[in-house]
């Protein structure tokens, strides 16, 4: 972008003056006189639009000012009034204080083994992928029956051949 030229002053356009011993009438002559005033004479020319960088120290203190409002709301309890974690004395201690009930062991160690064995294929949510033969584990017939012993066979001795899971036809891999 080409940056303006600060060393020409823009001057205010001066009319024509008569060619000398012509004669000029008052309509004429008021209409051809420079119209300044005081307050133009006084400031100079007219101003000029130009664009100018905003200060690098500006921006950093304004950073700055950012940060230590936002390190002080933190500091003070965040969002939430003294009055609803009162007489703790932040809202994180009130939560480390609830009480929850005891996790089932084998559902830990089953979401061990899920993770470590199953999830490669069978996806995060066992939804599966069917174009690569993974069948759904998600809402499958095979995996909400009352009888775990064909779920468990699977895993522990593997599946061959093509399987019909929740009407899906699946050649697994």
């Amino acid at each position: 972008m080409k940056q303006p030229d600060n060393s020409k002053q823009q001057q205010p356009a001066k009319p024509e003056q008569p060619a000398s011993g012509a004669v000029i009438s008052g309509a004429a002559a008021s209409a051809s006189a420079p119209a300044t005033s005081p307050a133009l004479s006084e400031i100079g020319s007219e101003p000029v639009a130009r664009r100018a960088a905003v200060p690098a120290l500006l921006i950093a203190l304004l950073a700055a000012f950012l940060f230590w409002g936002d390190m002080h709301i933190l500091s003070q309890g965040g969002e939430l009034d003294a009055r609803v974690h009162y007489p703790f004395v932040s809202s994180n201690e009130l939560a480390s204080l609830s009480i929850r009930e005891p996790e089932d062991p084998r559902l830990t160690r089953g979401r061990a083994v899920y993770s470590l064995v199953c999830k490669a294929c069978h996806q995060e949510d066992g939804l599966g992928g069917v174009a690569q033969g993974c069948p759904p584990l998600a809402g499958s017939d095979w995996v909400l029956s009352d009888d775990p012993s064909r779920i468990i066979a699977i895993v522990l001795k593997g599946l061959t051949g093509p399987v019909n899971v929740s009407g899906l036809s699946i050649l697994p891999t």
